[in-house]
């Protein structure tokens, strides 16, 4: 049912788009999971998975995409492996990494998983997939999937500007990566002005008003899904309306939702007595 409302947003926002579902494979079964969940390492089974491309753009599923990503595309990556944003919040945890075989990874080019260019064709020619699949079943990493993306392709990686997936992790945390002279101040900027895909890796902007929390809920809230996702989180902050509307243009009905309330104003402007209450 939700793979079928999902096709309808695709179809509803542009007709020439679509939306297609693969089937995970059982490669990557009896690897090593700890706190998370096999789906970590479903962008590894991708050069598998999809052997009629040579190239893709891969993204976890918390984001907000913000701008056109042709761009993203024009990006060369010929002689590169994969190509991501170096993830600078993690470099301090690398102490465990760091134990490893593989010491000569460089972290200010730790790459962060959850937005990648990916050449499947060069990974195929490396039969980089089956090293993946033995990698994943060694405990010592602290991030599964991302320590073995840059482990294996440490010395054919490419980093790109930090707007193609902008963590909204706050002004502090940034400026310390730029003294670090991890990110330049002109990325950040071009990151937090012109974002071309904000990834709300960590805290969630359902559950804490991390920044730029009002954009997710935005888009949530042209989505069929949001009364429900309300009911199942008991969000106690977000405040927003959603409008319905006759022959697409009549104003019909507006819900405005206040924490774990909902008003039903008739209209547009006109209250219904039903207030739906989600404790």
């Amino acid at each position: 049912l939700n793979r079928m409302e999902l096709k309808k947003i695709v179809e509803k926002q542009d007709p020439n788009s679509s939306i297609t579902f693969l089937e995970a494979n059982n490669d990557f079964n009896k690897s090593y999971f700890d706190k998370f969940t096999v789906g970590i390492y479903y962008r590894l089974m991708l050069p598998k998975l999809l052997l009629h491309l040579d190239k893709i753009i891969y993204s976890d599923v918390d984001v907000i995409f913000c701008n056109d990503m042709i761009e993203a595309d024009k990006i060369d990556v010929n002689n590169c492996w994969i190509a991501g944003v170096k993830d600078a919040f993690n470099l301090n945890k690398s102490e465990k990494r760091k134990k490893m075989k593989y010491k000569s990874l460089d972290d200010h080019q730790y790459l962060c998983s959850g937005f990648l260019l990916m050449n499947l064709k060069m990974l195929r020619e490396q039969d980089i997939y089956n090293r993946w699949v033995e990698l994943s079943k060694n405990k010592s990493f602290n991030y599964p999937d991302q320590d073995i993306l840059n482990c294996t392709c440490q010395d054919r990686k490419l980093s790109i500007p930090l707007k193609y997936s902008f963590i909204p992790m706050g002004e502090k945390s940034y400026n310390q990566c730029i003294k670090d002279n991890i990110y330049s101040h002109q990325e950040y900027e071009d990151a937090t002005n012109n974002p071309i895909n904000i990834h709300y890796a960590g805290r969630k902007p359902w559950n804490n008003t991390v920044s730029l929390f009002e954009i997710w809920w935005k888009y949530a809230a042209m989505t069929p899904f949001l009364d429900i996702f309300l009911l199942r989180h008991n969000v106690p902050f977000a405040t927003f309306e959603k409008k319905f509307y006759l022959f697409h243009f009549i104003p019909f009905l507006r819900t405005k939702f206040m924490g774990n309330k909902v008003k039903y104003y008739l209209f547009g402007f006109i209250p219904l007595l039903k207030i739906k209450n989600f404790t």
